[in-house]
């Protein structure tokens, strides 16, 4: 009971400030992947583990697609200048996994695999969020120019 409420409160944080940034039409991934986990009839964290890595991997295509279309778009000094960050934020992304599976094994509760995929989807969508954000504001800029 009490893992369904910690599962319960760190799912329906996201989908709240992701409906505040007003970009909540991103592929749908946060409300796809709750309605797969609602969708199984146990809360198994095989299940949930599942959904979740699914999610993921669609926050990976956003911002393969995003960078991809911004870097072959982009000037010269702005190529550059995504590229040193995408690499910083590569590296940020690594450590972070890496801390965060460090800290959550540390625990007993078998639930730690499901809080640390879902700490390091959570990663994967705000970097989403950031390119796919680019990406909107230059195909606007290049309509209205």
């Amino acid at each position: 009971m009490k893992y369904t409420l910690i599962i319960a409160l760190i799912l329906g944080s996201s989908l709240t400030s992701n409906a505040q940034n007003g970009l909540s039409d991103i592929h749908q991934i946060e409300i796809d992947m709750q309605r797969c986990i609602d969708d199984s009839s146990q809360l198994e964290s095989r299940i949930m583990l599942e959904c979740i890595f699914r999610a993921h991997r669609r926050y990976e295509r956003v911002v393969d697609t995003s960078y991809s279309e911004l870097i072959s778009n982009y000037p010269e000094g702005m190529r550059e200048t995504l590229e040193a960050n995408q690499t910083a934020w590569e590296a940020y992304i690594q450590t972070q996994i890496q801390m965060n599976r460090e800290h959550y094994e540390s625990y007993s509760a078998r639930m730690y695999r499901v809080i640390e995929a879902r700490e390091r989807m959570k990663l994967w969508k705000e970097r989403a969020l950031f390119m796919a954000t680019l990406y909107r504001a230059r195909t606007e800029n290049r309509r209205t120019h």
